[in-house]
Protein backbone atom coordinates (compact mmCIF):
# COMPACT_ATOMS: atom_id res chain seq x y z
CA UNK A 1 0.00 0.00 0.00
CA UNK A 2 1.46 3.40 -0.91
CA UNK A 3 2.35 5.75 1.95
CA UNK A 4 1.38 9.41 1.60
CA UNK A 5 3.50 12.35 2.75
CA UNK A 6 0.86 13.06 5.39
CA UNK A 7 1.30 9.53 6.82
CA UNK A 8 5.08 10.01 6.97
CA UNK A 9 4.62 13.34 8.80
CA UNK A 10 2.26 11.71 11.32
CA UNK A 11 4.87 9.05 12.11
CA UNK A 12 7.61 11.69 12.34
CA UNK A 13 5.48 13.72 14.80
CA UNK A 14 4.87 10.68 17.01
CA UNK A 15 8.58 9.78 16.98
CA UNK A 16 9.49 13.44 17.71
CA UNK A 17 7.11 13.43 20.68
CA UNK A 18 8.70 10.21 21.97
CA UNK A 19 12.20 11.77 21.74
CA UNK A 20 11.03 14.98 23.42
CA UNK A 21 9.70 13.00 26.37
CA UNK A 22 6.16 14.32 26.05
CA UNK A 23 3.19 12.66 27.67
CA UNK A 24 3.93 9.37 26.00
CA UNK A 25 3.21 6.07 27.60
CA UNK A 26 4.54 2.93 26.05
CA UNK A 27 2.38 -0.14 26.12
CA UNK A 28 2.37 -3.40 24.29
CA UNK A 29 -0.95 -4.86 23.27
CA UNK A 30 -2.09 -7.95 21.42
CA UNK A 31 -5.67 -6.67 21.21
CA UNK A 32 -6.10 -3.71 18.89
CA UNK A 33 -9.66 -3.25 20.21
CA UNK A 34 -8.14 -1.91 23.46
CA UNK A 35 -6.81 1.15 21.63
CA UNK A 36 -8.67 4.46 21.63
CA UNK A 37 -9.17 6.54 18.48
CA UNK A 38 -7.11 9.35 20.03
CA UNK A 39 -4.14 7.05 20.80
CA UNK A 40 -1.05 7.48 18.69
CA UNK A 41 0.17 4.11 17.59
CA UNK A 42 3.51 3.08 16.20
CA UNK A 43 3.31 -0.53 15.07
CA UNK A 44 6.47 -2.57 14.81
CA UNK A 45 6.51 -6.10 13.53
CA UNK A 46 5.89 -8.21 10.48
CA UNK A 47 3.12 -7.13 8.15
CA UNK A 48 1.20 -10.36 8.79
CA UNK A 49 1.13 -9.86 12.56
CA UNK A 50 -0.03 -6.24 12.54
CA UNK A 51 -2.84 -6.35 10.02
CA UNK A 52 -6.27 -5.45 11.30
CA UNK A 53 -9.20 -4.77 9.09
CA UNK A 54 -12.94 -4.95 9.09
CA UNK A 55 -14.34 -7.16 6.38
CA UNK A 56 -17.88 -7.95 5.35
CA UNK A 57 -19.02 -11.53 4.69
CA UNK A 58 -18.55 -11.11 0.90
CA UNK A 59 -15.04 -9.71 1.44
CA UNK A 60 -14.15 -12.60 3.76
CA UNK A 61 -15.24 -15.06 1.06
CA UNK A 62 -13.34 -13.20 -1.65
CA UNK A 63 -10.21 -13.29 0.57
CA UNK A 64 -10.81 -16.92 1.64
CA UNK A 65 -7.47 -18.29 0.41
CA UNK A 66 -5.30 -15.49 1.82
CA UNK A 67 -7.08 -15.75 5.20
CA UNK A 68 -6.33 -19.48 5.31
CA UNK A 69 -2.72 -19.10 4.12
CA UNK A 70 -2.06 -16.45 6.79
CA UNK A 71 -4.06 -18.23 9.56
CA UNK A 72 -5.67 -14.81 10.05
CA UNK A 73 -7.92 -15.42 13.04
CA UNK A 74 -8.24 -11.65 13.66
CA UNK A 75 -10.45 -11.40 10.59
CA UNK A 76 -12.28 -14.59 11.57
CA UNK A 77 -13.26 -13.07 14.93
CA UNK A 78 -15.52 -10.80 12.89
CA UNK A 79 -17.72 -13.73 11.80
CA UNK A 80 -19.63 -13.57 15.09
CA UNK A 81 -20.14 -9.81 14.64
CA UNK A 82 -21.37 -9.71 11.05
CA UNK A 83 -24.79 -10.64 9.70
CA UNK A 84 -24.75 -13.73 7.51
CA UNK A 85 -28.20 -14.30 6.00
CA UNK A 86 -29.64 -17.83 6.04
CA UNK A 87 -29.95 -17.84 2.24
CA UNK A 88 -26.32 -16.73 1.83
CA UNK A 89 -23.47 -19.06 0.87
CA UNK A 90 -20.69 -18.95 3.47
CA UNK A 91 -17.71 -21.39 3.77
CA UNK A 92 -17.21 -22.06 7.49
CA UNK A 93 -15.31 -25.37 7.70
CA UNK A 94 -11.74 -24.11 7.09
CA UNK A 95 -12.39 -21.01 9.19
CA UNK A 96 -13.61 -23.14 12.12
CA UNK A 97 -10.31 -25.06 12.06
CA UNK A 98 -8.29 -21.81 12.20
CA UNK A 99 -10.48 -20.23 14.90
CA UNK A 100 -12.39 -22.85 16.93
CA UNK A 101 -13.88 -20.10 19.13
CA UNK A 102 -16.36 -18.93 16.47
CA UNK A 103 -19.74 -19.05 18.21
CA UNK A 104 -21.90 -19.29 15.06
CA UNK A 105 -20.00 -22.32 13.75
CA UNK A 106 -22.75 -24.96 14.20
CA UNK A 107 -25.44 -22.75 12.68
CA UNK A 108 -23.20 -21.85 9.73
CA UNK A 109 -22.15 -25.48 9.14
CA UNK A 110 -25.80 -26.52 9.02
CA UNK A 111 -26.57 -23.62 6.67
CA UNK A 112 -23.66 -24.58 4.41
CA UNK A 113 -24.73 -28.25 4.26
CA UNK A 114 -28.32 -27.28 3.45
CA UNK A 115 -27.15 -25.06 0.60
CA UNK A 116 -24.90 -27.83 -0.75
CA UNK A 117 -27.71 -30.40 -0.60
CA UNK A 118 -29.89 -28.09 -2.70
CA UNK A 119 -27.10 -27.83 -5.31
CA UNK A 120 -26.84 -31.62 -5.44
CA UNK A 121 -30.59 -32.02 -5.87
CA UNK A 122 -30.74 -29.36 -8.59
CA UNK A 123 -27.86 -30.83 -10.62
CA UNK A 124 -29.12 -34.42 -10.26
CA UNK A 125 -32.53 -33.29 -11.53
CA UNK A 126 -31.12 -31.51 -14.61
CA UNK A 127 -27.92 -33.31 -15.61
CA UNK A 128 -26.20 -36.66 -15.73
CA UNK A 129 -22.66 -35.79 -14.65
CA UNK A 130 -20.09 -38.41 -15.66
CA UNK A 131 -16.98 -36.26 -16.13
CA UNK A 132 -13.97 -37.03 -13.95
CA UNK A 133 -11.94 -33.87 -14.52
CA UNK A 134 -12.46 -30.14 -14.29
CA UNK A 135 -11.32 -29.67 -17.91
CA UNK A 136 -13.90 -32.18 -19.16
CA UNK A 137 -16.70 -30.26 -17.43
CA UNK A 138 -15.47 -26.89 -18.71
CA UNK A 139 -15.16 -28.25 -22.27
CA UNK A 140 -18.56 -29.99 -22.32
CA UNK A 141 -20.71 -27.96 -24.71
CA UNK A 142 -23.91 -29.63 -23.44
CA UNK A 143 -23.63 -27.67 -20.19
CA UNK A 144 -24.66 -24.02 -20.38
CA UNK A 145 -22.03 -21.64 -18.96
CA UNK A 146 -24.48 -20.57 -16.26
CA UNK A 147 -24.52 -24.11 -14.83
CA UNK A 148 -20.88 -25.15 -15.20
CA UNK A 149 -19.78 -24.08 -11.71
CA UNK A 150 -22.78 -25.81 -10.13
CA UNK A 151 -21.83 -28.96 -12.03
CA UNK A 152 -18.21 -28.58 -10.88
CA UNK A 153 -19.46 -28.21 -7.28
CA UNK A 154 -21.59 -31.34 -7.70
CA UNK A 155 -18.74 -33.37 -9.24
CA UNK A 156 -16.51 -32.23 -6.38
CA UNK A 157 -19.04 -33.26 -3.72
CA UNK A 158 -19.65 -36.73 -5.19
CA UNK A 159 -15.91 -37.34 -5.62
CA UNK A 160 -15.68 -37.25 -9.44
CA UNK A 161 -13.06 -34.49 -9.23
CA UNK A 162 -10.63 -33.58 -6.46
CA UNK A 163 -10.43 -30.44 -4.35
CA UNK A 164 -6.77 -30.02 -5.34
CA UNK A 165 -7.82 -29.88 -9.00
CA UNK A 166 -10.47 -27.24 -8.28
CA UNK A 167 -8.33 -25.05 -5.96
CA UNK A 168 -6.29 -23.21 -8.66
CA UNK A 169 -9.49 -22.61 -10.66
CA UNK A 170 -11.16 -21.16 -7.55
CA UNK A 171 -8.17 -18.97 -6.70
CA UNK A 172 -8.27 -17.48 -10.18
CA UNK A 173 -12.02 -17.07 -9.90
CA UNK A 174 -11.66 -15.21 -6.57
CA UNK A 175 -9.72 -12.50 -8.41
CA UNK A 176 -12.01 -12.19 -11.43
CA UNK A 177 -15.43 -13.15 -10.01
CA UNK A 178 -14.92 -13.17 -6.24
CA UNK A 179 -18.12 -11.24 -5.55
CA UNK A 180 -20.44 -13.54 -7.49
CA UNK A 181 -22.83 -16.17 -6.16
CA UNK A 182 -21.29 -18.55 -8.68
CA UNK A 183 -17.90 -18.24 -6.92
CA UNK A 184 -19.40 -18.49 -3.42
CA UNK A 185 -21.41 -21.60 -4.31
CA UNK A 186 -18.34 -23.42 -5.64
CA UNK A 187 -16.22 -22.15 -2.74
CA UNK A 188 -18.67 -23.66 -0.23
CA UNK A 189 -18.46 -27.05 -1.96
CA UNK A 190 -14.64 -26.84 -2.02
CA UNK A 191 -14.52 -25.79 1.65
CA UNK A 192 -16.78 -28.66 2.70
CA UNK A 193 -14.90 -31.32 0.72
CA UNK A 194 -11.47 -30.04 1.76
CA UNK A 195 -12.05 -29.27 5.46
CA UNK A 196 -15.06 -31.17 6.83
CA UNK A 197 -14.26 -34.14 9.07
Amino acid sequence: MPVSAMDVRKVQNVVKEIYAGGSIKVSITDDLDELQNCDKVLAIGSQKSITYSYQTAPEIMKNYFSIIEEDNNQVLELIDKIMIQSQQYFPIYAFSKIDPTIKKVDKLKKQQCTKLESIKALVEKRFEVKETSLIDILNNQNYAMTYKNEIIAYALMIGNISATEVEPYLKEMSVTNGNTTDYRRLLCAFDYVMYSD
